[in-house]
This record gives C-alpha cells, structure tokens and sequence, in this order.
C-alpha cells in the first residue's frame, strides 16, 4: 500500500467523523491508515448481537492483538442465542489477556448467559459466566434483563465497578427470583462497595426483616433509581450503606396516584412506612448528613419520611389539590432553601387554598430559590392572567418567604377554546383567551416581573424569571389530554342561548380524552 496523499492528521480526522464502515474501507487503503484506524473503530464502543457478530469481531481483534484489545474499552452485549460458535467467540474476546474493558453493557443478560450450552445442559458453571466474572478491569456496568443466573454473575463479579445501573425487572410469572434481597443492590455490590460512586437502576428491593446491612459505600454519591415493593423504600437501611449520599432519587412509578384514580388515603402501608421510616432514624439516632438534593414525586418525598435537612428538593409529578397535605410534609421533613415543582392548574394559589397552608408553615421559611411551574387545566382556557399572577403574588406575600429567588413557567399546552365559542369550523384552532394574554405577556415580561419584586422586599426584578411552555406529555395523565372533537361538538345549541348552565357548559368542554392517532394526541 502507497503513503497517503493527503496529510495524516486531516485524514484522521475524516475518519473519526465518518460512519464505522467509512473508516474500516479507509483502513484498507495504506498501512498507516490500516494500524491508526482499530483505535477510532474501537472508540466508540462495539455492540455484538448474534453470532455472527462477535465471530466476526473476534477475528477483527486478533488480526492485531496487541495493538487492538487495548483500544477496546465499551462493549455491548445484546439479544442473546447465540450460538456455541458464537458462545465461544465471546469468551474468546473476553478471557485475551491484554484486553482492558472498562465499560460492560449486558441488554437481556438472562438471555445471554443461557446461550452458553454448558448452562442449558446444567453440567458445569458456564465458562461465558465466568469470563464476564473475572473481568477485573471493569469500571461500570449496566445490565438488564435479569434472572437467577444474572443475579449470581452480579455477586460473583470480581471487579471494582465506579458505576452500576441495574435494572433488575419486576417480579413475573417466569421470574424465579422471590425473595426480595436477591434484588437488593446493597448485597448485590458488596465486592465493589470501597469504589462504587454512583447506582442507577430500577425493581430494587430490600426485606423487611433487615433495618441496617454490615456492608457500607463509603464512595457513593449518587442514587437514582425505582423500586416497586411495597416494603421500599427502606430508609435506614440506605442511609447506613450510603452514608455520604449527596443526590437520591429513590422513586415508586405507582405512586402517581392521580393518573390511576387510587385515593393516597386508602393506601394504608404507604402511611406505615413513612411512620416506620421516621422512627428508625429517630431509635438509631442516624440520618444523611451531605445529602444536597432530593427528587422524586410528592408521595416518594413522602413515604422517604427524612429528618435531615436536604438544601434542594425537587417534586417530579404535577401537585394537586389533595396532594398539597403531602407536600407539606415534605416541606416540613426537609426544609430546602430550593424548592422545584410543579402545580396542576392555577386554582392552587387562589385566595384560602391549600398552598397557602403549605407555605404558611414555619418549615418554608427556610425556601430561598423557588422553580415554579404552573400548568394550567384545560377548563382555564377563560381565566384571567392577572388575577392569577396577583394570586401567586399575594400567596407568597401572606407567607412571608424571603425568596431571593423565582423562576415561574406558565405552561399552556393543554389549553384549548371550544370552536362553538369561537364560531370557527374547527374546535381548537384559535387561541383562547389565557393564551393571547400569555402570548402578550410574553412580550415584554418586565411588568409581571415587577409585580412580585415589587411586592416581596428580598426580589429584586433580575432575580424573578418568568418564561412560557407548551409541554403537554408529563401533565396529560393529571389534567387530560388536548380536547376531544365530538365533545365540542355534542354541545346542545339550547345552552348558547342562555337556557343551559354555563358551569355544565365550562364541565362539558373541560372533559378531554386521549386518542392516539398517527399525528399525536
């Protein structure tokens, strides 16, 4: 092969910019090209699927041994049945003595550890399982997919691991796993417990028998993660592994208890869990002391049940009325400086409603940043924006939080004017009057920011924010979906003329359904 033409550092370049098959037919045109190539192949990571992937690669990586395992440090494995050929073709990649991987990805892990005929066979433990064991140069990992055999590998790895995200599956009729610590990662990682730093994942767990484990993570400093157990979250039991935790997100995805029409009141073990939650860290007189941020839904700040004053909490789920009695918990338990959230329609600040209640309480005198997004019902479409603003307003006032902070988000996305109002042929075509007044507004905001630094001596007007959004999708399962066409079209002409009910007409229009078409909602 000639020397290239063009200068190496330009061709280079090309090839880190170009696909993978791009570079790999550039490899084969010069010698240089062919030895600086495996390294920018191998930079991005490899994914192997079938068989015929991880035999092809293999022979890729062998072609130069030395100079190519080095360069390999993220590999993904996916799919599973893979062949006996393509079994040994893995092990192969994974036993090399140079290789130095530092980032494993297992996608249906179960799945391909049972592709190891050894396995199937049930003879000996399968020598797939133990090359992914003995990898002692792993970093990170994350896997998925899991059963018996993948919570084995998952004890039996050898390695030192920075980072772990586990997603560990719910509990099915195929599962074979029953007791809840074979899903608890605090046992799961105890080999990696001097270096973990971070834990991600999903379906975690933990037995109610055991309140404290001997195994600590000195290291971690993060954990985002859901559980799905009645019995979780166990809060001591997470403080004493991870006693210099910063950041949490420990969530339950059916606590969204509005979305499902379950009442939070009838749910009785979630009461019981905060309670036990709160008295566990009051016996043992042990609570999280570099704790800086907390998010989750209300109801998972509720059920945490902490005692520790955490600088930032962010409620993840829209708060609606009946879901401010837990917010005020939350407020009380953890006393943030920064409080971000949410607020399912306008009608929360209204004079005597709950929020009032909520800020009043002497816990919110610590708040100093607040995020506030307010994402109005589809029924507001009539409302009037400055009496909403005067409400929010004078709710902070009554309060009397000296805020040195307020970043407010009006959300219209659900907003909509029903076309029998309008007299337009299409229901929803117009903006109804909320919006234009929010679209006016957005103009030239510095009036409605003078209204609240004007009115709360610690705001001065560059530190009051106020900004538009249209989002609909993670507000759609509390306030209902953009308005259905039949509804406004079923509206009896009677009512225009004054004989109907404007609150029947207003409740008729404010009934909005999700239909799911090739356009969206």
């Amino acid at each position: 092969m000639a020397d290239p033409a063009l200068p190496l550092d330009l061709l280079l370049t090309l090839m880190e910019t170009s696909s993978r098959s791009t570079t790999s037919r550039m490899m084969r045109t010069c010698r240089l090209l062919y030895n600086r190539g495996a390294r920018i192949l191998l930079g991005s990571g490899v994914f192997l699927s079938t068989s015929e992937d991880a035999i092809s690669f293999l022979r890729f990586m062998l072609a130069d041994a030395d100079a190519r395992f080095s360069h390999l440090r993220s590999l993904t494995i996916s799919r599973g049945n893979f062949s006996l050929s393509g079994v040994h073709a893995l092990r192969g990649l994974l036993c090399h003595k140079s290789l130095a991987l530092h980032t494993l990805v297992l996608m249906d892990a179960e799945s391909v550890l049972l592709s190891d005929p050894a396995r199937r066979n049930k003879s000996n433990t399968p020598s797939l399982f133990m090359a992914l064991a003995n990898l002692r140069s792993l970093k990170n990992l994350v896997i998925d997919g899991c059963d018996v055999i993948s919570f084995s590998l998952l004890r039996m790895m050898v390695c030192s691991l920075e980072t772990a995200s586990l997603n560990l599956g719910s509990y099915t009729s195929w599962s074979s796993i029953t007791s809840a610590d074979d899903r608890n990662p605090i046992l799961l990682l105890m080999r990696s417990s001097h270096t973990l730093q971070e834990l991600r994942g999903s379906c975690f767990d933990s037995s109610p028998e055991t309140i404290k484990f001997d195994v600590v993570y000195p290291s971690v400093r993060l954990i985002s993660a859901s559980y799905s157990s009645s019995w979780m979250p166990a809060t001591l039991a997470y403080i004493n592994a991870f006693p210099n935790l910063e950041h949490l997100s420990l969530t339950c995805p059916s606590h969204r208890f509005e979305g499902n029409g379950a009442d939070p009141n009838s749910v009785l073990h979630l009461f019981s869990n905060r309670e036990c939650n709160l008295n566990d860290q009051e016996n043992y007189s042990i609570t999280w002391e570099h704790l800086q941020e907390v998010s989750g839904s209300v109801i998972d700040l509720f059920v945490l049940g902490l005692v520790c004053q955490v600088p930032t909490v962010r409620v993840l789920d829209d708060i609606s009325e009946r879901m401010c009695r837990f917010l005020r918990d939350v407020i009380a338990d953890m006393k943030p400086t920064t409080l971000v959230m949410t607020v399912a329609g306008s009608g929360l600040f209204a004079p005597g409603s709950p929020m009032n209640v909520v800020l009043r309480q002497a816990a919110a005198q610590h708040l100093r940043k607040l995020d506030l997004e307010i994402c109005f019902a589809p029924c507001e479409w009539g409302a009037n924006l400055d009496c909403i603003l005067k409400n929010v307003r004078d709710t902070f006032v009554s309060a009397g939080i000296p805020l040195r902070s307020l970043s407010l988000t009006l959300n219209y996305g659900l907003l909509t004017t029903p076309s029998i109002l309008v007299g337009s042929s299409s229901p929803f075509e117009h903006a109804c009057p909320l919006e234009q007044e929010l679209l006016d507004m957005a103009r030239d905001a510095t009036r409605a920011r003078l209204l609240f630094s004007d009115a709360i001596r610690t705001l001065k007007p560059e530190d009051v924010s106020i900004q538009l959004s249209t989002e609909r999708e993670p507000h759609q399962y509390m306030l209902g979906a953009v308005g259905d066409r039949e509804d406004a079209k079923s509206v009896d002409s009677d009512d225009l003329d004054g004989q109907g009910s404007e609150d029947e007409l207003l409740d008729e229009f404010a009934r909005f359904m999700v239909e799911e078409d090739d356009s969206g909602w």
